[in-house]
């Protein structure tokens, strides 16, 4: 009725798969835990970023729970999440250049969404997996993880690059949710490309440090 487009993933109350009662949830959380398949970790960091708009907030955490405590007894879990959030468009070609689409209706624009948008999204939400963080909000992890004496340096600048690119994602005039994703590059300053360029680097350098950190502490057990 308000024109918003449903979900394509159909992540929706009217959508069975999303709409269970507290004990059906905590069944389905085991199902998905346990098969571990492409499909069921999407559907977890999915469910993760759930928040309580309503009624019993607290069940929500509790579901998280299963999560947290799954992730400290087999974090392989971990493994799987971050390996899922690597596969995100690459933003660059090997001599530097940025990748923009080479044709279709979105020709000469880059794919906002996946080459800086969900960069920095899925290393920051991997991170409060790992850390048990209830919080929803990128911004709002960000935050936590930066008074974590662990992740200052890989959390450095993070939450400033990611409220620019909030910012021109909302400065993209579009009716469309689909176009809201692209963003045409050759119209764009000198400067406003300066200050794309940095946005996408350290969104790409923020997943391999995450990737790195929790290769590395789930090899040591920490």
């Amino acid at each position: 009725a308000l024109g918003y487009p449903y979900c394509p993933g159909k992540v929706m109350s009217s959508n069975p798969l999303w709409c269970k009662s507290f004990p059906d949830w905590q069944k389905q959380m085991k199902e998905w835990l346990e098969e571990g398949s492409w499909e069921a970790v999407r559907y977890l960091q999915i469910f993760f970023d759930a928040r309580g708009l309503n009624g019993r907030g607290e069940w929500i955490l509790a579901l998280k729970d299963f999560i947290f405590e799954h992730q400290r007894k087999k974090p392989g879990l971990l493994i799987r999440m971050t390996e899922q959030s690597l596969n995100v468009k690459r933003a660059f070609g090997p001599v530097g250049q940025v990748l923009v689409e080479e044709k279709g209706k979105y020709h000469g624009m880059i794919n906002w969404k996946y080459s800086a948008y969900l960069p920095y999204v899925n290393a920051v939400r991997i991170l409060a997996v790992k850390e048990g963080i209830y919080e929803t909000s990128t911004c709002g992890r960000i935050d936590q993880l930066s008074a974590n004496g662990g992740y200052g340096e890989i959390m450095k600048e993070k939450k400033e690059l990611f409220q620019s690119l909030l910012q021109h994602r909302l400065s993209i005039k579009t009716f469309s949710y689909e176009e809201s994703h692209y963003l045409h590059w050759e119209t764009l300053k000198d400067d406003e490309k300066k200050e794309m360029k940095k946005m996408l680097k350290e969104g790409a350098k923020l997943l391999k440090a995450v990737r790195k950190r929790v290769e590395r502490d789930v090899k040591h057990g920490l």
